[in-house]
């Protein structure tokens, strides 16, 4: 699916610890074992690693880049997916 755009999501549930990351709409990983919240003193890097590898870096364009405090479920992504 080169050369097209893609919608991209990540929830966190910080009661359960656990992760899930969706591609258009759709659930295509999650967690196997329960991941703590990690305390940071550094900045937010979005398509690169944590070092800032170049090896790492994201090739392509990124978009549209939201981040929000409060909980989110699968459907309120979808329904961000198609405001786009």
């Amino acid at each position: 699916m080169a050369g097209q755009w893609h919608h991209v999501g990540l929830v966190y549930d910080f009661n359960a610890l656990h992760r899930r990351l969706y591609a258009d709409g759709t659930q295509v990983a999650e967690d196997a074992t329960f991941v703590a919240a990690q305390p940071s003193n550094g900045g937010l890097h979005i398509g690169a690693s944590k070092d800032l590898d170049t090896v790492c870096f994201f090739s392509g364009l990124i978009d549209d880049i939201r981040i929000y405090t409060g909980p989110s479920t699968h459907r309120k992504l979808q329904r961000w997916r198609t405001e786009l």
